[in-house]
């Protein structure tokens, strides 16, 4: 059974993240089934057909640049609902300031079990000063942090290089790249020097370069850095997904395929 480290849920309060803005956009671009269509029956019953036990499902929020946020208590009450399942990762404005770090401390008051900041989004680098207070009060609270960027995000704030500067200046936290893509040595560079770095690739993991990812796992450079991540309900078919990973990385070992599709998260979550 696999774990799935980027899976919105099929809920009113994920799908106003889900249906506005640049993720609307891909929705009509790409012609895939809008999530306000779909219920958590689906969801489940996709990741039964996937081999997907648990999902780890992030929340967003975007107030300051004019957009939506998922309640925290939303998504503790879904995890609470579908225990096993689902895990929470409060979804944090990272340009609220002291607002920001409260929210980190209230996710985990709720039993979230991480957290999550949009840096791309609020057009502000990873190693931004203004973010440090929510790296630090995760770190002190062993939450472990997503930061999203790089994927179709302005070049000017995607970058995943920056993330040095806070693997570093944060040696205890836990710290996920989400999308990738397309700097993906800065991903192996990362993952070879710092411990506490780790990367998925949803939405992108079989985009031109990702032959690079492949020959790195087989060295071993990444096998305890890389997660698998669906994107779900933006690629809509968690089997479809699961079925051309497992077919694009078929000539990893079957050890660090193991790794990747489940061992890398639960170490990061403390399972098992």
């Amino acid at each position: 059974m696999l774990v799935d480290f980027r899976c919105r849920l099929l809920t009113p309060e994920f799908n106003s993240i889900l249906e506005t803005g640049h993720v609307a956009r891909e929705f009509e671009q790409f012609g895939h089934r809008k999530p306000s269509t779909m219920t958590m029956d689906d969801l489940l019953k996709g990741m039964e057909e996937a081999g997907i036990e648990t999902v780890v499902s992030p929340g967003r929020d975007m107030e300051t640049k004019g957009g939506s946020k998922v309640p925290l208590e939303h998504i503790a009450e879904m995890q609470n609902k579908y225990p096993g399942k689902i895990i929470g990762f409060g979804g944090i404005d990272c340009l609220k300031g002291h607002q920001a770090v409260r929210d980190v401390e209230r996710s985990a008051e709720l039993g979230l079990k991480g957290i999550m900041i949009d840096s791309m989004l609020c057009e502000v680098l990873a190693n931004d000063r203004r973010l440090y207070p929510i790296y630090a009060r995760c770190q002190h609270l062993k939450m472990p942090i997503i930061i999203t960027c790089a994927g179709m995000g302005d070049p000017r704030w995607a970058a995943v290089r920056p993330v040095a500067d806070v693997a570093t200046d944060f040696p205890e936290l836990k710290i996920i790249v989400s999308h990738t893509w397309p700097y993906l040595m800065d991903a192996i560079h990362l993952s070879v020097y710092f411990p506490n770095f780790f990367f998925e690739l949803s939405g992108y993991f079989t985009w031109p370069g990702c032959d690079q990812i492949v020959a790195a796992l087989n060295r071993r450079l990444i096998a305890d850095h890389m997660i698998f991540a669906s994107a779900f309900p933006v690629s809509p078919s968690l089997k479809r997904v699961v079925d051309r990973f497992r077919q694009f990385y078929g000539s990893v070992r079957q050890e660090v395929m193991e790794k990747v599709l489940r061992g890398n998260a639960e170490r990061i979550l403390g399972l098992g």
